[in-house]
């Protein structure tokens, strides 16, 4: 007797339960419910921890106006987030702008593309043309081969072993045959402007 009291006990236990849920998720399946709330809680981590790499991997450029020396750049962040000297500081991950030259602990100092002592290896257009780069504001490419076939418009990417390869950097805008030279010359245009530059990201 006591036996059959407590099963009715238990029973009736797992009937209040089994009513609880079924009043909480009316017309549907416990087991189905939670696979869809796991479902969507591993979504949403999904979406949250992209967020964060989307936002964490640029860093925001300082502001020098109204006296931009047109050289060098600050960024918003240095040590902090483990950035080191010789680090490529890019537009979207593809256009380059600059190397870290010094590194702060909340701050970085960015020697840009515009600073008329850098000098790096290119490739020009689609047959990847060898050149030098000299940056500044009045930027050129030298050393390339008299024979070299370049025009305005070629596309212009990083080929040094200092940065990553393949960054944009500008594109040809004249050619300058120097005659008895091996070499001709060729007038870029910068694929970035340094008063516009608001988000960088760092290339590590």
């Amino acid at each position: 007797m006591f036996y059959d009291d407590l099963n009715t006990v238990k029973f009736s236990g797992v009937y209040s339960i089994s009513n609880i849920f079924k009043n909480v998720f009316p017309g549907e399946d416990l087991r189905e419910r939670v696979t869809v709330l796991q479902t969507e809680n591993e979504s949403l981590r999904a979406e949250i921890i992209g967020f964060k790499i989307n936002h964490e991997g640029e860093v925001k450029v300082y502001s020098s106006y109204p006296f931009n020396n047109k050289k060098d750049v600050s960024i918003s962040g240095g040590l902090n987030l483990g950035f080191k000297k010789g680090d490529a500081v890019t537009v979207n991950s593809k256009i380059l702008v600059g190397q870290i030259s010094e590194v702060l602990s909340n701050s970085s100092i960015v020697k840009t593309v515009y600073d008329p002592d850098w000098e790096i290896a290119v490739r020009i257009g689609e047959k990847e043309i060898d050149g030098l780069l000299k940056g500044g504001l009045s930027p050129v490419i030298d050393f390339i081969k008299s024979d070299a076939e370049v025009v305005a418009g070629d596309i212009i990417l990083t080929a040094s072993p200092d940065l990553p390869y393949g960054l944009e950097i500008g594109k040809i805008k004249s050619v300058k045959d120097n005659p008895g030279s091996p070499f001709k010359t060729a007038e870029i245009e910068f694929a970035i402007s340094l008063n516009s530059l608001r988000d960088v990201s760092v290339y590590r």
